[in-house]
């Protein structure tokens, strides 16, 4: 978990949005996904460092086609293995 010290921000600022599909934001050079652990370590410091002020993360539903980008869900209470297990270890 990423922890910063930062005020608090009013809804009067700016809010800059980073819209990611985490399938296709970054992959290892062999060309395997990011784990849910790695994607965290990474797209947060960079967000962050980017000047954006929230995420908003494309669906992590469970889906038959990673072109659909989550859209064509078939697990809608499941989050996609794609990208290992949802629990910490």
């Amino acid at each position: 978990m990423v922890s910063t010290t930062r005020k608090k921000k009013s809804l009067s600022e700016p809010q800059v949005i980073y819209e990611v599909h985490l399938g296709s934001w970054k992959k290892h050079e062999n060309g395997d996904l990011l784990t849910y652990k790695e994607l965290v370590a990474e797209l947060i410091p960079y967000v962050l460092e980017n000047g954006f002020t929230h995420i908003e993360i494309l669906p992590v539903i469970e889906n038959p086609l990673d072109a659909s980008r989550g859209y064509q869900g078939t697990g809608y209470f499941s989050a996609t293995s794609r990208f290992g297990s949802p629990i910490r270890k």
